[in-house]
């Protein structure tokens, strides 16, 4: 009898712990609804355009939005429990300061970057000439300016907010503004895309935006040259971001290669972005606490460690998989009110199914990185979400594709 209640109690306070993380971590999943939002507008203006170049760079160019704000997201929240910068927006340290020039100057080398990769692997497979080579610079570069100028505002903002509130930046930040950018960026790139393919005069304006960005760039990357948290953020990501880009452009690959069947069943579309910031949440907050934990003290740098993380991960995934039914059938309602239909049991099967198939690889994927990279002197924050989120989109993307295709082809 004395057992019985030993046992319980154990269960009791084992629960009592795992409610703050799945409390928490249900307020950020529930923020990938408004992923939903970014799907929308994607489906609606595919199903009206049809123009195979918005398949072949938007998923790229959310993997590094996805990277540069985890990035961001990451260091800030390591940063604010360790003391190096404080929670105010005003009159902060210089290595916040830094922090936000080195995020801005990576933003554009790796716009540029996807641009040109994209163009040279689409051109390879004959989908596109070389006319469409200013689209594939401009578009990239403007949609990536200007939404992290706006991003790095708002994301230090709620990353301060939530520690000066007592929560955990480190499982709200990075989820909540995923969400976020995914619409700003949805938006601006379809804006930018808009225009570049129906208005003449687009591509001189667009070149004007390219040089003033770029000079931007220049600029930050001169005045913080000397800079220690500048030199080691852009050093030591720049090869992670550069790696996870290829991930990014085959994922725009796999998903062009679907053109037909997305363009018969385009509701699909509306769901894609939450799923792919649900899985690249589960990654990011694995990688974050277990980067942050690393710094404290609070657990070695032992892949045996992983039983503990483990423990970490399950309230999460069920969060997440509770929400992925919201997901199906939010995205399939407001399908159905755009005039895009397909079948509520495929939508949601789609969803569920990609969630269970995919979230135990990134799992492992962020906290092997994580604790590779603190084994070796590197910094995990400047390496984890960018690959995690990079393969999170790709996996993703894959999943999706090939559920599409048994599920409805």
């Amino acid at each position: 009898m004395f057992r019985g209640v030993v046992r319980r109690s154990s269960v009791k306070d084992a629960l009592a712990g795992y409610l703050p993380l799945m409390g928490q971590s249900l307020l950020a999943f529930t923020f990938n609804i408004g992923g939903i939002l970014s799907g929308l507008i994607f489906a609606v203006f595919f199903s009206k355009l049809q123009d195979p170049i918005i398949l072949m760079l938007l998923p790229a160019i959310l993997t590094l939005r996805g990277n540069i704000n985890g990035i961001l997201s990451s260091k800030l929240g390591t940063l604010l429990h360790i003391g190096r910068i404080m929670p105010s927006l005003r009159g902060n340290t210089r290595d916040f300061e830094e922090l936000l020039r080195s995020t801005f100057t990576l933003t554009f080398q790796s716009t540029l970057l996807i641009g040109l990769l994209a163009f040279a692997a689409n051109l390879l497979l004959g989908r596109i000439d070389q006319s469409y080579l200013p689209l594939f610079i401009l578009v990239p570069t403007l949609t990536g300016g200007m939404s992290v100028a706006t991003s790095e505002v708002i994301t230090s903002a709620l990353a301060m907010f939530t520690f000066r509130r007592g929560l955990d930046p480190d499982i709200l930040t990075y989820p909540m503004m995923s969400t976020v950018n995914d619409v700003m960026v949805t938006i601006i790139y379809f804006g930018i895309s808009w225009l570049m393919l129906t208005w003449i005069h687009a591509v001189l304006l667009g070149l004007v935006l390219f040089l003033a960005i770029a000079s931007a760039a220049i600029i930050f990357t001169v005045s913080s040259r000397e800079g220690a948290m500048f030199k080691r953020t852009v050093k030591e990501a720049t090869p992670a971001v550069l790696a996870s880009l290829s991930l990014g452009v085959l994922s725009g690959v796999i998903l062009a290669g679907f053109k037909s069947e997305i363009g018969e069943n385009p509701a699909v579309l509306t769901v894609y972005p939450a799923l792919m910031d649900s899985l690249g949440d589960i990654g990011a907050i694995t990688g974050a606490t277990t980067t942050t934990k690393l710094f404290l003290g609070d657990i070695e740098a032992k892949a045996s460690t992983i039983k503990e993380a483990l423990k970490g991960l399950i309230p999460v995934e069920c969060m997440a998989f509770l929400l992925h039914i919201a997901y199906g059938a939010i995205a399939f309602t407001l399908s159905r009110e755009a005039g895009l239909t397909m079948p509520f049991s495929r939508l949601l099967g789609i969803a569920l199914a990609s969630n269970l198939v995919t979230f135990p690889a990134i799992f492992m994927i962020a906290y092997f990185t994580a604790i590779m990279t603190f084994k070796k002197g590197l910094d995990p924050d400047n390496f984890v979400i960018p690959l995690e989120t990079s393969i999170a989109d790709s996996l993703t993307t894959l999943s999706v594709s090939i559920l599409m295709r048994l599920l409805v082809g």
